[in-house]
């Protein structure tokens, strides 16, 4: 069916998810609440699954959750002005193959997984909205000595084979995990004046790259936590990137503030740094670091270090 609208509608207390779009075009989300979606234990409890092998190994996760979406035969999905509040796996998201689609104007709070999500998306646009809190899991059947350590609580991510996408103005908030983690392939990825601010509380990054390709990050403001991730923006195993603009703020633990990474079989390349500061706020590791896995980077005087021991 095609050219639906779902408008001042609430979906909450579901087991799986609120609303979901598969074969079908031209359909609107509007001034709607999906809410409570999913079970995890320490979130969104399911006292009748609490016998439940945890999904996937996630500590406490008896069942993952969708707030809004949209997925394989779709396109131009429009997601606007609504809420997704601890949804498990993902507050919005276009996933295997969805395209043309715009998440914009929406508050997303309080997810596990990713706040809003692309896996396999293309041609989509998420813009201005505002994604805090995401909350990283700890679980009362955890078996692992230190606690889970695996990647969740993004505030964006992207993952998979991708083209054709904009992440725009959008705020990343006070989460527990990445604030935006870009692992799709490209080309043609844009990231531009978004606000991640005060995220990896207990794990990951502010901004994280990933095995991608063909990007441009223009014009962001990264702010870590006051104790600072392990390392603010990351760069790793890819390739044609642009990083202007902006600025990047470290905390006190921070390792690395922008770091370029790679491995022997797939190094970093192509890279270039221009109009960016970057800042330690009292760090005590290094401002920029290159590593010899990253080649033909440059690197223009227009990127202003302080605030470390070590600015290179």
């Amino acid at each position: 069916t095609d050219g639906g609208c779902v408008h001042h509608v609430t979906a909450r207390e579901l087991l799986t998810g609120g609303f979901n779009v598969r074969n079908g075009n031209d359909w609107i989300f509007e001034d709607s609440t999906a809410s409570d979606l999913g079970c995890q234990d320490d979130l969104t409890p399911c006292e009748g699954l609490v016998r439940t092998p945890e999904y996937l190994t996630i500590p406490g996760v008896r069942s993952d959750g969708f707030g809004f979406y949209t997925e394989s035969a779709t396109s131009r999905t429009v997601v606007r002005n609504s809420r997704a509040v601890r949804a498990v796996k993902y507050g919005i998201a276009a996933v295997f193959g969805a395209q043309g689609f715009h998440f914009h104007d929406n508050e997303v709070e309080s997810g596990v997984g990713a706040g809003i999500a692309c896996n396999g998306c293309n041609t989509g646009v998420i813009e201005r909205n505002l994604v805090s809190s995401m909350h990283y899991p700890t679980g009362r059947n955890a078996t692992w000595p230190n606690g889970f350590q695996g990647e969740l609580a993004q505030g964006v991510h992207c993952v998979g084979s991708v083209h054709d996408l904009s992440i725009l103005q959008n705020v990343v908030s006070s989460g527990d995990g990445t604030g935006i983690r870009i692992f799709c392939s490209g080309p043609r990825l844009l990231v531009q004046d978004n606000a991640i601010v005060g995220n990896c509380r207990k794990y990951g990054e502010s901004l994280q790259l990933g095995r991608t390709q063909g990007i441009q990050l223009l014009g962001n403001s990264v702010s870590d936590p006051g104790q600072g991730c392990q390392f603010s923006v990351s760069v790793d195993s890819s390739r044609d990137v642009r990083i202007q603009g902006g600025r990047i703020e470290s905390g006190l633990q921070t390792n690395v503030g922008l770091w370029l990474l790679g491995s022997p079989t797939y190094s970093t390349r192509n890279v270039v740094l221009r109009d960016l500061d970057i800042v330690g706020r009292s760090a005590s590791g290094v401002g920029v670091q290159l590593d010899r896995a990253s080649t033909a980077t440059t690197l223009y005087d227009s990127v202003c270090v302080s605030g470390y021991p070590t600015a290179l």
